[in-house]
Parts: C-alpha cells; sequence; structure tokens
C-alpha cells in the first residue's frame, strides 16, 4: 500500500507556495544527491574542476554572442548597399535565395525534415506578407522624419541581439542538437526593425529585397544550420562584415573595431573565468536550484 501511494502521488516540486503531498520536512533525493555531489566539487582544487568543466563553455557562449553580432550587421550591410549605394538588390537576393536553397536541400536528410519545413514554410508566409505591404512601408518615408527612424532601429537592433542570444544561450545550456531556431520574440522584433528601416528606401522593389533579404539570412539561415555557428560560417561572416568596414570606414576603424573584437573574445572570457575561480560563491547553486528560472503563467 504504502508504494502504491507514493506511485500516486504527484512529483514533489521546489516550490514553497505550493501544497503538496508530501511533510514540510521532506527531502528530495534528488537534493541530497545535489548536495553529495558539490561536496565533491569543494574538495577538489577549484581551478580544476572550473577549467576542465566551465572554460570552454564560458568560450563558446562568448564566441557565440560574438557570431550574433555578426549575424546582426548584415540588417545594416543590406541596407547601406540598398539605400546609400543605390546598388540594385534583385541580383543579390536571388543569389542568396539560391544558396539557401541549395544548404536546405544538402541537409534535409541530416535534420528534422518536419520542423525544417514547417518553419521554412512559414518563412516563405512571412515573405509574401511583406511582399504585400511593401508600398505601406515605402509610403512611411513621406509621414516620417530619418532621424526617428535611426533612433528607433538602434533600439531594436539591441532588443533584437540580447533576445536572439537569450535563446541561444538556452539552447547551449540543454544541450540539445536540434535546428536552432529564432524565438517569436526575436522574429516579431527583426521584422519591427526591417520594417523600419525599409520606409526609408525608395521603391518598391528595394523594400522588398530588403525584407526578403534580412528573413533569409536572419530566420531561414539559422533554421538551416544544424547548430548556431561553426568554423566556415564564422569565417565568412567575419569577412563579409570586415570587408563592409574596411570599405565604408575605412582601415582604421576597421583594425580598431578588430582590436575590440580580439579583445573581447581572447581576454574577456579569461577574465570571467578568474571571476568564477576567485569570487563566485558556490552556496549560490544551492539557491539557483530552489525555483525555476523561468515563471510559468497559467492563462
Amino acid at each position: 500500500m504504502p508504494e502504491e501511494e507514493s506511485q500516486l502521488k504527484k512529483p514533489w516540486t521546489r516550490l514553497l507556495w505550493l501544497k503538496q503531498d508530501y511533510p514540510d520536512n521532506y527531502t528530495d533525493p534528488t537534493f541530497l544527491k545535489f548536495m553529495e555531489n558539490l561536496r565533491e566539487r569543494k574538495s577538489k582544487p577549484k581551478d580544476y574542476i572550473l577549467k576542465k568543466d566551465d572554460y570552454e563553455k564560458i568560450r563558446l557562449n562568448f564566441l557565440g554572442f560574438y557570431h550574433i553580432l555578426l549575424n546582426t550587421c548584415f540588417i545594416f550591410i543590406c541596407f547601406t548597399y540598398i539605400y546609400e549605394y543605390k546598388a540594385n538588390p534583385v541580383p543579390l537576393t536571388g543569389c542568396v535565395s539560391f544558396l539557401l536553397l541549395c544548404l536546405s536541400i544538402s541537409n534535409r536528410f541530416q535534420t528534422n525534415e518536419l520542423s525544417a519545413l514547417l518553419n521554412f514554410k512559414s518563412s516563405i508566409i512571412l515573405i509574401f506578407i511583406m511582399l504585400t505591404v511593401s508600398p505601406i512601408l515605402k509610403s512611411l518615408s513621406k509621414t516620417t522624419a530619418s532621424d526617428s527612424i535611426w533612433t528607433l532601429s538602434f533600439w531594436l537592433t539591441i532588443f533584437y541581439t540580447f533576445a536572439i542570444a537569450s535563446t541561444s544561450l538556452q539552447n547551449r545550456e540543454k544541450k540539445t542538437n536540434e535546428i536552432r531556431r529564432p524565438s517569436n520574440l526575436s522574429t516579431n522584433i527583426l521584422l519591427a526593425n526591417v520594417s523600419v528601416l525599409a520606409s526609408r528606401l525608395s521603391s518598391t522593389t528595394d523594400v522588398f529585397c530588403f525584407l526578403t533579404l534580412c528573413i533569409e539570412l536572419n530566420i531561414i539561415l539559422p533554421s538551416i544550420l544544424k547548430s548556431g555557428w561553426n568554423f566556415t560560417s564564422l569565417t565568412i561572416s567575419n569577412l563579409i562584415v570586415y570587408v563592409f568596414l574596411n570599405i565604408s570606414l575605412g582601415l582604421s576603424y576597421t583594425l580598431l573595431i578588430l582590436a575590440f573584437s580580439l579583445f573581447y573574445l581572447v581576454v574577456l572570457p579569461r577574465w570571467f573565468f578568474y571571476w568564477r575561480v576567485h569570487y563566485h560563491r558556490d552556496d549560490v547553486e544551492i539557491l539557483t536550484i530552489w525555483d525555476p528560472k523561468t515563471p510559468i503563467v497559467d492563462l
């Protein structure tokens, strides 16, 4: 009978405000196992444990955020290519679309086909919706000042960067090998940002091509790639961004930005690791496991 009753009980959860079928002094076995592992970690040299387990994660997180910044730069590269240099965006859009089609065909047997197909269909629907609203976005240029557009785009870019970085970090912590797809929040912010920038373009064709490029590079491409980034995509992204910076800003500013990037990739991870070794408190881990990080709202 006690075994049957224990099987009928709901699993114990770390929620103080929830009445559960367990006594007040109940101690969950998972918590005891966690404390045992924590004692074992304390008995070993802390720098050895962190160097073995955490430094690679820290380095990958910094590198992943850097790659997100590079991908975000593609929005402004496409916009400058069309708006500032008055270039014809149709050939570039066609080349990018053909490249993504080839990548999707070559990777469809290596990924979840249903998930990739659904996300690809939603992106195609977004493109056709943008084709419909392109004339409306173009008309905004007659009613909105450019200073307001640049300011709004600046803040939307910051919000988008941290939204997509948060999603990517959560997927990396879960160690999932699934297709990394942008969250709904980051997708909506991206569409708002490119819509605001598209209002500065001169023709409906430019607006449609700009929206298509941004959707392909920031929504479809991360869905096709199995992981958030790899050596090839990181190399190509760096090459495109720094060549564009050299053409637009000159060699001196490009070298300055490159120096900051190297400082971020090489020095900051080691500083953060040093802080984890010498200043991070282990008892904080006990507090962080008590309640869920993300609250669940039952609507």
